[in-house]
């Protein structure tokens, strides 16, 4: 495949959002101002993964490398990653009780964690990634005191992987051609920050969004008329049986959303699960 370049379109409205975002996240109330990045590309055909919790028991590359391998094969060149890429050492010290225990990281120190990521997160010169950062993401910053004002530390710590652009802290809005979609990741680390569903939804519509893709839920799902969950694409089957991610395709008309499930053997199935006809803004 001869090497391509994805155009990211970053405006100057993105470049400045993000500084003021950075600069003031220990002053806002999410339910007033939740923080927004504008992110525009010219792709029309993209993948949505989310939830990989790399550094986790529950990680698992070789699906990871399956989407990634799709990807290439079918000629994609963005991906946009609905958030929780890391584990965050953070939930080490946190208990769930027996059952959840192989939820948690891997690894004793969230630098080890990083080091292992920026290692073994797979790396194509053809695909670039878009992030959203989850909640778990921001437990990949220990110690934890004042997370707001520390956010930047692990979007350059991200960055430091080639091809992988962080483009939002727990929601993103994205362009591509006209279509405008949001990613969303619930965040309740953040003082003033815990945020629901349907609070999400308002903000969305509010907002005028054509689709809206969240992580977090590890399933996929279907919402109302465009609230779409993205599956993760960890082992964590006790909620997300199978993972797999979605294949998503928009023609100026409609959009099409295959989801393509991966089982514990790694064999695939693919479906055409919803098709959405775009309004007219």
């Amino acid at each position: 495949m001869d090497q391509i370049i994805v155009d990211y379109q970053q405006s100057d409205e993105f470049t400045k959002e993000r500084k003021r975002i950075l600069d003031s996240l220990d002053d806002y109330d999410a339910r007033q101002n939740y923080p927004i990045f504008r992110y525009q590309t010219n792709e029309t055909r993209v993948l949505f993964i989310s939830d990989t919790h790399v550094g986790s028991y529950t990680e698992n590359l070789n699906k990871l490398k399956l989407a990634y391998e799709y990807a290439c094969r079918k000629n994609i060149r963005l991906i946009i990653h609905g958030g929780d890429l890391l584990q965050g050492n953070g939930f080490k010290e946190k208990s769930y009780g027996a059952d959840n225990v192989h939820t948690f990281s891997q690894f004793h120190k969230a630098s080890e964690e990083r080091a292992y990521f920026l290692e073994n997160y797979p790396s194509y010169p053809d695909i670039y990634t878009a992030v959203t950062i989850g909640d778990h993401d921001i437990w990949s910053i220990l110690p934890i005191e004042e997370p707001e004002k520390r956010v930047s530390e692990i979007i350059e710590e991200i960055e430091k992987k080639p091809n992988i652009i962080v483009t939002g802290i727990s929601k993103t809005l994205i362009n591509l051609e006209d279509l405008e979609i949001s990613i969303n990741h619930i965040n309740n680390l953040f003082k003033n920050q815990y945020i629901d569903y349907p609070t999400i939804y308002r903000i969305n519509e509010s907002l005028e969004t054509d689709i809206n893709f969240f992580g977090h839920r590890h399933y996929y799902d279907k919402d109302g008329d465009n609230n779409i969950f993205i599956p993760s694409l960890s082992d964590d089957t006790k909620s997300c049986y199978p993972s797999g991610f979605l294949d998503v395709t928009y023609d100026g008309t409609d959009v099409l959303i295959r989801l393509i499930s991966i089982g514990n053997d790694y064999s695939r199935k693919e479906e055409d699960k919803a098709k959405i006809r775009v309004r007219t803004k």
